[in-house]
């Protein structure tokens, strides 16, 4: 329709849906429609007017986003759209005050949830995706502009911001660090990695 804006999809993990965000005036809502096409339906309102980068649970029932701080200035933890209800609700783990959790991020095999803790000074955290407590992937303290998951879930490519923006591999096993190929112009950002093929998409 007229002054609708549909933005930031991102595909179901059996290829069959696409949810995305709708914003009209000021009304936002998430939406669900066939990855062939077709017509869209409501899956929920935004959290309280606001949306993030967000990510379909494993089980396809509902999606994870970063949310707003809690009440009385705590964290702001993950949260979870049941798309059966509509409703949203905290994910259930240990957050320090003060903490910001977004991009979460499941792993292609099910088994961990990852997700960018803090803003401007960043890094990377883990924990099981049934929940449980979150452990650091890296020590970094810095501007990490997006990550994916390679395709077997051994490890990470992330984008950190040190003067330029460079991709590196982060390995989960015993967090290593490598850089990855220089790109020749721009900064690279948002790597997208494929989900059944060693490629990936990206930002400059």
């Amino acid at each position: 329709g007229p002054d609708v804006e549909d933005t930031m999809p991102v595909g179901s993990r059996d290829g069959t849906r696409i949810a995305f965000v709708r914003v009209a005036g000021e009304d936002c809502r998430f939406m669900v429609v066939p990855a062939a096409g077709g017509t869209p339906r409501e899956a929920g309102p935004c959290l309280d007017g606001a949306w993030s980068h967000f990510d379909w649970t494993p089980d396809g029932r509902g999606l994870v986003m970063g949310g707003p701080r809690m009440p009385g200035g705590a964290g702001a933890p993950l949260q979870r759209l049941d798309l059966a209800t509509a409703t949203w609700e905290a994910l259930d783990y240990p957050i320090g005050d003060g903490d910001v959790d977004q991009l979460p991020r499941y792993s292609p095999d099910g088994r961990w949830l990852a997700f960018r803790r803090n803003l401007s000074l960043a890094d990377l955290w883990i924990m099981p995706a049934e929940g449980g407590t979150p452990r650091p992937l890296t020590r970094l303290r810095r501007d990490i502009r997006g990550w994916d998951w390679l395709p077997d879930s051994s490890g990470i490519v992330l984008s950190q911001v040190a003067g330029n923006a460079t991709l590196w591999l982060l390995r989960v096993d015993d967090g290593s660090l490598h850089p990855l190929s220089r790109l020749p112009t721009g900064n690279a950002v948002h790597p997208d990695v494929a989900a059944d093929d060693w490629s990936m998409g990206l930002e400059i």
